[in-house]
This record gives structure tokens, sequence and C-alpha cells, in this order.
């Protein structure tokens, strides 16, 4: 699959990758452990990946809060 890359990514990111290509090429639906169907656990894992996204963001405005900025 691909040109080496492949090889490169860890081992959840290969089960993703290879899910995709077996939907696009066998219109197989991936496994409930990679595609939940049960919107709640879907939610809870899409908040969950926001906050893991947003987490150096939140922790640099931490260390350097906007009300510690000078005012002219």
């Amino acid at each position: 699959m691909g040109n080496g890359a492949y090889d490169a990514f860890d081992d959840t990111t290969k089960q993703y990758v290879s899910a995709t290509n077996d939907y696009n090429q066998k219109d197989k639906f991936p496994d409930e452990s990679l595609v939940p169907k049960d919107p709640k656990t879907v939610k809870r894992l899409v908040d969950e990946h926001i906050v893991d996204r947003n987490k150096p963001l939140t922790e640099s405005l931490a260390k350097n809060p906007m009300n510690s900025v000078p005012l002219p």
C-alpha cells in the first residue's frame, strides 16, 4: 500500500488506513471498534479528540494569560 510511508504509521493508523481501503475497494464497512455506531460513543470520541487537539493551545494560554498583557 502506498510508497513505503505506510510502514512509518503506528498500528492504529494502519488499522484505519486498511479499513478505509477495504471500504473504498470492497464496500466493507469498518469494524465497530474503529467506527462506533452508537451516536453517544461517537460524540464522546469527538469531544475527546477536540480536547486533545486544543490541549497545546489551552496550556499555552494558561502560561501566558491575555490579562497579563499591558494595555496602552
